[in-house]
């Protein structure tokens, strides 16, 4: 059967969810609500160059929502069945006969 009703919190929830969505710029308050990390945090990132950003005016800083979330997905960590899928694929491609 079909939901014919959704929660004040649900919604609050769709609503957040489409926000991060729709904005492409952050500004430093929007990057610490979508990552969680603090302005220090960020101000440090962005001070050794690791994070991608934008200051088109002297101490604004801008991030581009695509571009953050490509960074963040750079450094993959793989698995332990994936490593173990890659040796077995390397040791039988290279298999002496």
């Amino acid at each position: 059967m079909s939901k014919l009703f959704i929660t004040a919190e649900e919604l609050k929830s769709i609503f957040r969810d489409s926000f991060w969505v729709q904005k492409r710029v952050f500004n430093l308050k929007d990057l610490m609500n979508y990552t969680g990390w603090s302005d220090k945090n960020i101000y440090r990132l962005t001070s050794l160059n690791l994070i991608p950003f934008n200051k088109p005016t002297k101490g604004s800083l801008f991030f581009d929502r695509l571009e953050i979330e490509e960074w963040l997905l750079s450094n993959h960590s793989p698995t332990d069945q994936q490593v173990d899928d890659l040796v077995s694929k390397h040791l039988s491609k290279n298999k002496k006969a």
